[in-house]
């Protein structure tokens, strides 16, 4: 019953042939079936592509495909003080033109080139591009950062 009147009153559909044979086409289903199934797996997949990443992928690969190194090197970045972490600065150039006064490195960490990033700053480009990470200063490959303060240390110690 297709309503709760037509069951009170009990109504029913009735075919005007009684004779044709009754064919159910299953193909609308079984649309629906595979588009659901695509749907459910699109919003698996979804969370485990991180698009900054895949976008850092796709640029490196480009510009490897055309010969240029995976990062360029900006002449500005490698201009900046010791001190000033490069990554900030980029940032901060792209928001205002007076990028140079906050870009401080905070909580220090050095690169394997001895070039000082922040260490949010560093931590979060090289979870983005994991192995592929390099340095904006001079375009080496950044395998891994050390407290700046501890690198300090050890140096005078010796």
């Amino acid at each position: 019953f297709r309503s709760v009147v037509e069951r009170a009153l009990g109504l029913r559909l009735v075919y005007a042939r009684p004779q044709l044979t009754h064919s159910v086409s299953f193909e609308f289903l079984n649309r629906q079936l595979v588009w659901h199934a695509f749907t459910e797996f699109v919003m698996f997949a979804l969370p485990l592509v991180n698009p900054a990443r895949a976008r850092a992928w796709v640029v490196r690969r480009a510009r490897r495909a055309v010969g240029l190194p995976a990062v360029p090197v900006d002449a500005a970045l490698s201009a900046l003080p010791d001190d000033a972490c490069a990554i900030c600065f980029a940032a901060a150039a792209a928001a205002t033109a007076d990028a140079a006064e906050s870009c401080a490195a905070v909580n220090p960490y050095a690169a394997a080139c001895g070039h000082r990033y922040c260490y949010v700053c560093i931590k979060t480009r090289m979870l983005v591009e994991g192995d592929e990470c390099a340095c904006l200063r001079c375009g080496a490959k950044v395998e891994g950062v050390r407290r700046f303060a501890e690198l300090v240390a050890k140096e005078e110690s010796q």
